[in-house]
């Protein structure tokens, strides 16, 4: 499990302040490939909207992410 947080409206790693959320290793498979389902692709999406009480590009963002830490 990865456990991340929005700050500024930006995806960062969790630094032991402030409110956070995990993504499983499935769903970062999922994020990871480059022919993600749509309908998959919209529900993390959601989700992470949901968590960052905003709608931005943030499935590109953690995709961004993911691909730097590896």
């Amino acid at each position: 499990m990865l456990r991340l947080k929005c700050e500024d409206k930006k995806l960062v790693l969790f630094n032991n302040y402030g409110r956070s959320f995990y993504i499983c290793k499935d769903c970062i498979s999922k994020i990871v490939q480059t022919d993600i389902d749509q309908r998959v692709y919209k529900k993390i999406d959601k989700a992470l909207c949901r968590e960052c009480k905003n709608k931005d590009k943030y499935v590109l963002q953690l995709k961004e992410m993911l691909t730097d830490v590896r």
